[in-house]
């Protein structure tokens, strides 16, 4: 058990690590003082965009995993699957109503093209699910859950912004449970019996999923950025 629980840590720790630029441009982002309402709801609406792919992600994986006949990882993650999308649905919808609660448009949210960035964060997942192997989701859950604002980033943001508490529903969900999600996706990531290929994969699935997030906060700071100075 030492051994799991310290290669448990390891990986978290690498993840915090590797994290460490999206939270330097989330502060970019959320930290300035002018249009933070503007500024946060563009940021909840990348959130939807990202955040409507996780349940048909999971369910595709879920059902590549039941044909991996023979791998003990791959049934260990549809295990995990199984729970882990029930827990996790309508949270898409959730956050239509938070944004409905500030008078944004459900069908405007909807009608945005998200940007390329997301796209090729989400597509490379359904690549790899299908053309090579389901395990590569563990590292794209990873990075999205342990990612998660923490429950005084979301009082500070409700206070600087003058939002109401509606607004920051789906959030405070996702503060309370995304540390135990964190911790079970750790345990489930260092307890499964990955070949060195799949952890090859997973490392992988963590990188490319670091990088398009950063390419998703650096296109929502420079829309953001021409929406004010066409503004001012």
């Amino acid at each position: 058990m030492a051994a799991e629980a310290s290669a448990s840590a390891q990986l978290r720790a690498k993840i915090a690590l590797v994290s460490a630029p999206l939270a330097a441009a989330l502060g970019r982002i959320l930290g300035r003082p002018d249009d933070l309402r503007q500024r946060l709801v563009a940021h909840a609406i990348l959130i939807h965009q990202i955040t409507r792919a996780s349940g048909p992600l999971m369910e595709v994986a879920l059902q590549a995993c039941r044909l991996c006949d023979g791998d003990h990882a791959a049934a260990g993650l549809a295990s995990y699957l199984e729970r882990h999308i029930e827990e996790e649905r309508h949270h898409d919808l959730w956050l239509l109503e938070d944004l409905e609660s500030v008078g944004v448009a459900r069908a405007d949210v909807l009608s945005a093209a998200p940007p390329p960035s997301v796209a090729g964060m989400v597509g490379a997942q359904y690549y790899w699910i299908h053309h090579h192997d389901p395990v590569a989701l563990i590292g794209y859950m990873l990075m999205l859950e342990c990612n998660a604002p923490t429950p005084a980033t979301i009082a500070d943001l409700k206070r600087r912004s003058g939002l109401p508490e509606s607004f920051f529903r789906t959030h405070r969900v996702h503060a309370e449970l995304d540390p135990d999600h964190q911790s079970d996706l750790l345990d489930l990531a260092t307890l499964l019996p990955l070949s060195q290929a799949q952890r090859q994969l997973i490392d992988a699935s963590i990188m490319h999923t670091l990088e398009r997030m950063a390419e998703c906060l650096a296109d929502l700071e420079k829309r953001v950025e021409r929406r004010h100075g066409s503004t001012a």
